[in-house]
């Protein structure tokens, strides 16, 4: 066997086990009487007056018997509260607050996360953010209910991605909404378990939130720019025990209205990566030079169709790598399998990507909604007092 068909091979393999590992990973029905402990949904907004009313929506159709909403509008100039207040129709389960300055030393959505839960009553938090919508009526229970089954001190969920706009189609959901690097991230986190992952909705007790300090725990990292992997960062360094999980009721209809804040969104992705990761520079270096010497393997395979030359086997073994992870990806979305082979453009695309996390990393700057925001500066005054890793 030609060592060039390893890559491939290895694909196949990936793409196998990040399957198997979604599997593993999906919230399962709950029983009539789970998951049915009290909760508060802090909702952070800024500029979302176009989305919360569906998240509202969908969150208020839920079978859950004991939840309340709470909305915290952080500054924004949109009409967001108004936009919630009519979408809410007097409902008394959703409570509505308004932040009109942070605290110095606060980037990002983690103080509004702290002014939401200050006012919950629930025993169970859940972060959630207004481009989500619960498509499935008993997520809610679901999700608490896989929680206390795993017995872990906090949760974390991902779900389809459903944006509608040409960059959504062709470039983000091929690459986040791809089974394979879902399943990946799944998969990494099998394979590592110490290490936390905590990407998505976050679910926590309320007592675990107290205890931690509040978000000030997790603004301890990068200031509050990367809520993520704050927790992330927060959770591992305590060695408790979390879940990162897949529901395929919580769908993503992303607060992404153009190109640039796509592409802003997903530089700020990768630099939180570069920062709250020590494996993430050679994990990115390999991945961006996987990605380019498939690329141009592709390239060089069409040339060499093009004009009817025999492809080398090390050109056509590098080229159907990104078709196997496009093939996965149009088998759980129901689209032709032709698609798949547009796969390699896709891979250069997240490359791109990358760079713009690096850009922003030695720069130190980064964009969030209309906010220009660093990657690292030091934590605000709470964050500095909050109860350190055990």
């Amino acid at each position: 066997m030609s060592l060039w068909l390893l890559p491939w091979i290895g694909a196949v393999i990936v793409s196998l086990a990040a399957l198997r590992a979604r599997r593993g990973a999906s919230i399962p029905e709950p029983a009539p009487a789970g998951g049915r402990a009290s909760l508060t949904i802090v909702v952070p907004t800024r500029n979302e007056a176009a989305r919360i009313p569906g998240l509202l929506e969908s969150v208020l159709s839920q079978d859950h018997p004991d939840f309340e909403i709470v909305v915290v509008d952080d500054g924004s100039k949109d009409g967001t509260l108004e936009a919630a207040r009519a979408a809410a129709k007097s409902d008394p389960r959703v409570r509505l607050v308004r932040v009109e300055q942070r605290p110095p030393g606060w980037q990002g959505k983690l103080y509004a996360l702290s002014v939401g839960a200050r006012e919950a009553r629930g025993e169970w938090l859940l972060f959630l953010d207004a481009d989500k919508r619960l498509a499935c009526r008993t997520f809610l229970r679901a999700l608490l209910a896989e929680c206390e089954r795993r017995g872990v001190s906090a949760g974390s969920v991902l779900g389809p991605y459903l944006g509608d706009r040409w960059w959504h189609q062709w470039w983000y959901r091929p690459i986040v909404d791809n089974p394979v690097v879902v399943g990946g991230a799944l998969l990494m986190q099998r394979l590592r378990p110490r290490a936390t992952w905590l990407i998505g909705p976050l679910a926590m007790r309320r007592r675990t939130y107290e205890e931690a300090g509040g978000a000030a725990a997790a603004a301890r990292y990068g200031a509050g720019a990367f809520d993520d992997w704050g927790w992330t960062r927060y959770f591992e360094e305590r060695r408790e025990r979390t879940a990162m999980l897949f529901h395929s009721g919580l769908q993503d209809v992303s607060n992404w209205e153009s190109f640039s804040d796509a592409w802003a969104g997903m530089s700020r992705w990768a630099a939180a990566f570069l920062v709250c990761r020590s494996s993430a520079w050679p994990a990115l270096t390999l991945g961006t030079a996987a990605a380019l010497a498939c690329g141009l393997a592709t390239l060089q395979l069409v040339g060499d169709l093009a004009w009817l030359r025999a492809p080398a086997l090390a050109h056509a073994a590098l080229a159907v790598v990104p078709p196997t992870f496009g093939v996965a990806y149009c088998r759980a979305h129901g689209y032709r399998i032709a698609w798949a082979l547009l796969s390699a453009p896709v891979a250069i695309g997240m490359t791109a990507a990358f760079a713009g996390g690096v850009v922003a990393r030695i720069r130190n700057r980064a964009r969030w909604r209309d906010l220009e925001i660093a990657v690292v500066a030091p934590p605000p005054a709470e964050a500095v007092s909050a109860r350190p890793p055990s």
